[in-house]
């Protein structure tokens, strides 16, 4: 599940994974969260550019609401894939 204390731990790190594996800051997030992340970024990338049919965009959002924690957590997973730059 992914909350806001992993999300803050992904972001940290600007999603560098290199970074996080060197870092003695690692029990923040476990691989599978960090793994879940970028699978779930990436996802949200081919909707928000269009790149994904209607029936995939249902079923991601289904399972988004399995993967995360809370509204909060899905709102700023889209605003990081809105606004790359943009720190939370």
């Amino acid at each position: 599940m992914i909350t806001i204390d992993k999300l803050d731990a992904y972001e940290e790190f600007d999603g560098n994974l290199d970074a996080w594996l060197h870092s003695e800051e690692r029990s923040r997030i476990d691989d599978n969260a960090w793994q879940s992340i970028e699978v779930i970024l990436h996802k949200m990338h081919l909707i928000s550019s269009g790149l994904a049919s209607d029936k995939f965009e249902a079923v991601f959002q289904e399972n988004l609401l399995t993967l995360t924690e809370n509204d909060q957590v899905r709102n700023r997973l889209w605003t990081l894939v809105k606004e790359p730059n943009k720190k939370l």
